[in-house]
């Protein structure tokens, strides 16, 4: 084996050093890195809950559409019986019904991690507007009560500056996530194939806000007995006006409120041990649905299994379908059952084509068109049915003209059968009738009867019938003795039944003629 040169393997680590830095690099996406407030963030969510309902939707529609596809197959299945295109169209009806199943699964799996992320964003959504419409920017002073005391929750009577402020939101804040002029959060921008990470305000800033209160005393009791007009909260030196600097008695205490911090925290969807891995839900602790690792969880679970995306067999292009597994062992089941599925792209093209046609034009006309544009013109009783197969499906007219087509071939099969079993009268049989001039030598000849009002001997059909199975060893008589193991079994059970049923009935089933079971 050559030597390998001491600078490859560091070429390879680097690389490998570098690979692993990338997957390890955090990112947002467009729209989240644009969040640096309550607000926004509370927008993001709405955002991202609709764009997990939206495509949940789409996929439980989807779902539907297969289902109405594969019955509007069967429709023209039914309709273009004896064709090729019966087939073809039969072909479609396996393939989607393939596909709903398939997709119904992946659905199933999918819905749990979904409902859950749309929940927990939504929650967050409603708490986060509601923090901004009450979260206080400010304080609304009202004018101040001095009292000298005595009396009230007072201290060794000390004097008292009294005054009931409001703590007000911001008048200029206002979360409408729908605004007009919001262009920087937005659905387009928002893409979780991109982010790995979620902007989420941290759970401290979102609690009580702090507020701090401080206490003014200057001067001589009994001197601050005038409410500040300048500075409300504030007893000074009569007069009330003027600036507080220039008195030289004050008592009272003024409020300031903390804002909070806006600024997201990034929190990453995949565990910092195990990229591959979902960060860790906090469901089960206290609090814990609220957490931003939860979110962040659910967020990634929903993204680890997306809905399913299934598109409808008859609208995929001729070049798809010569190229469909699916759709070739379908084919192969159809016209060949048990046979080998082709693989060769050759052979799977020429199979298809047979069905399908050849061109693209050709496969327009004859199975796309036949399927959403061509009318079913009908008329079953008194409903008058005119709409192509794909608009039928799932409607109450729709299983009406399948069965409608359905019956129509059977009744056709039924009549074919009957003209197949309907006896013959043979040149033979006839000539040897006629040849018979005895009366007692007709009536005892096999396929003969004799005519007393024409007094001559002539062929009988009946007896032509009866006597058939005894006589004829040809392949029209194998059903019949395919089937005599079947009356011996019938007859030899007789024997185990109990005495009553043995009697009344076994024997009577016995002495049926085999065709009367068959």
């Amino acid at each position: 084996m050559p030597k390998r040169h001491h600078w490859l393997y560091l070429i390879e680590a680097i690389i490998c050093v570098g690979t692993v830095a990338a997957q390890a690099q955090q990112q947002y996406d467009d729209a989240g890195a644009a969040v640096n407030s309550i607000c926004k963030e509370a927008r993001y969510n709405r955002l991202l809950a609709d764009i997990i309902r939206s495509n949940r939707d789409d996929s439980l529609s989807q779902l539907d559409a297969l289902a109405k596809a594969e019955l509007s197959y069967r429709i023209a299945a039914a309709k273009n019986r004896g064709t090729p295109k019966q087939t073809a169209f039969t072909a479609l009806a396996t393939v989607a019904a393939e596909r709903r199943q398939i997709h119904a699964s992946q659905l199933t799996a999918a819905l749990p991690h979904s409902n859950l992320a749309y929940r927990l964003l939504k929650q967050r959504e409603g708490r986060l507007t509601g923090i901004v419409r009450t979260s206080a920017t400010k304080a609304a002073w009202t004018t101040a009560s001095y009292s000298s005391g005595g009396g009230g929750p007072t201290f060794n009577s000390a004097h008292t500056c009294t005054y009931s402020p409001t703590l007000d939101a911001d008048g200029d804040a206002n979360c409408t996530l729908d605004a007009a002029t919001e262009n920087t959060i937005t659905t387009s921008k928002i893409s979780l194939a991109k982010a790995t990470q979620l902007p989420i305000v941290a759970e401290v800033n979102l609690g009580r806000q702090r507020m701090t209160v401080t206490a003014y005393g200057l001067g001589t009791a009994d001197s601050y007995d005038t409410a500040s007009a300048t500075t409300l909260g504030l007893c000074v030196t009569s007069p009330g006006s003027g600036a507080v600097s220039t008195k030289t008695d004050i008592l009272g205490a003024l409020l300031t409120i903390t804002k909070r911090t806006e600024t997201p925290t990034a929190t990453p969807l995949h565990d910092a041990a195990n990229p591959q891995a979902c960060t860790k839900s906090k469901i089960g602790e206290p609090w814990g649905e609220s957490d931003p690792d939860t979110i962040a969880h659910a967020v990634c679970m929903y993204k680890s299994h997306p809905f399913p995306q299934s598109e409808l067999p008859h609208a995929e292009e001729l070049d798809a379908l010569e190229t469909s597994d699916e759709l070739v062992a379908a084919l192969t089941d159809l016209t060949d059952p048990g046979a080998k599925v082709p693989t060769d792209s050759g052979a799977k093209k020429t199979l298809v084509n047979k069905y399908f046609g050849s061109t693209p034009a050709g496969y327009r006309s004859d199975i796309q068109d036949e399927i959403t544009t061509k009318k079913i013109e009908v008329t079953i009783r008194d409903t008058k049915i005119d709409k192509p197969p794909f608009d039928l499906a799932v409607t109450k007219e729709g299983i009406t003209a399948l069965s409608y087509y359905i019956g129509k071939d059977l009744a056709e099969k039924k009549q074919t059968q009957d003209a197949a079993d309907k006896p013959t009268v043979t040149k033979d049989q006839n000539d040897k009738c006629k040849a018979i001039k005895d009366k007692e030598k007709c009536k005892t000849e096999v396929g003969c009867r004799y005519n007393d009002k024409d007094s001559k001997c002539e062929e009988d059909p009946a007896k032509t019938t009866a006597a058939a199975p005894n006589t004829n060893t040809t392949g029209n008589n194998s059903f019949v003795i395919s089937k005599a193991p079947l009356l011996l079994a019938f007859c030899f059970f007789k024997t185990n039944f109990p005495p009553l049923f043995k009697k009344n009935f076994a024997k009577t089933f016995c002495y049926l003629k085999t065709s009367d079971i068959f």
